[in-house]
C-alpha cells in the first residue's frame, strides 16, 4: 500500500507528505459521509507528551 498523499501549495509546487492515516465515516446507509486525514506524527505527538507525563511520575 503505498501511503504518499500528494498536497498542491501552488500551480507548480508540491509536497508529498507521507505517511497518514485516513479515517473514513460513514453514515447509515453504508455511504461514505466524509473522510479526516492526519499525519502520522499527529498521533505518535500526542502519545510522546503521555509518555513524558508518565516518565516525570516515576523518577
Amino acid at each position: 500500500m503505498n501511503n504518499l498523499k500528494e498536497i498542491k501549495l501552488s500551480n507548480k509546487t508540491k509536497l508529498n507528505s507521507a505517511p497518514f492515516v485516513e479515517i473514513v465515516y460513514f453514515n447509515d446507509k453504508e455511504q461514505e459521509s466524509f473522510k479526516e486525514i492526519y499525519p502520522v506524527s499527529h498521533f505518535m505527538d500526542k502519545n510522546i507528551e503521555v509518555f513524558k507525563t508518565i516518565k516525570s511520575v516515576i523518577n
